[in-house]
């Protein structure tokens, strides 16, 4: 199975990934995990762009909107249902944490300890019954 992977409303890469050998419809179980693996992925890269750690040069072939809602027009996750029901300084770490901060970088735009972040995104994870970071975000943006 392959998706692909956006920056800036461009296809930047693709995905494969292994299926044991089946050649029968994907399961939708599976369908769901690319999508995942395909936001996870062009969010981290959207996020190394922004910070500097990598390129943004055009690529010629990959005009094409981005299906998965991850452009720079949906950036904006204040509309989640999930996340407005969460507590404003939770909201904050929240949101983000869905733009694919770190911790230090979250810390750093809200004027708080990383020690507080991570104590944050630990009662999300518990809250939202995630058990990691990148689950936590899944969870959210499956919600928008």
């Amino acid at each position: 199975m392959a998706g692909p992977l956006y920056v800036e409303d461009r296809i930047v890469g693709v995905i494969y990934t292994a299926t044991g050998g089946k050649t029968a419809t994907y399961p939708q179980e599976a369908r769901d995990g690319m999508e995942l693996l395909c936001r996870a992925g062009s969010l981290a890269l959207t996020n190394m762009v922004e910070t500097g750690r990598l390129s943004s040069r055009p690529i010629a072939w990959a005009e094409k909107t981005h299906p998965l809602g991850l452009g720079r027009a949906s950036r904006d996750f204040s509309e989640n249902e999930t996340i407005k029901q969460l507590p404003e300084r939770s909201r904050e770490v929240a949101l983000l944490l869905c733009h694919g901060q770190s911790n230090k970088e979250i810390a750093r735009s809200l004027g708080i300890s990383a020690y507080t972040v991570k104590d944050h995104i630990a009662r999300l994870c518990k809250r939202l019954e995630a058990h990691n970071r990148t689950e936590l975000v899944q969870r959210m943006l499956r919600a928008h």
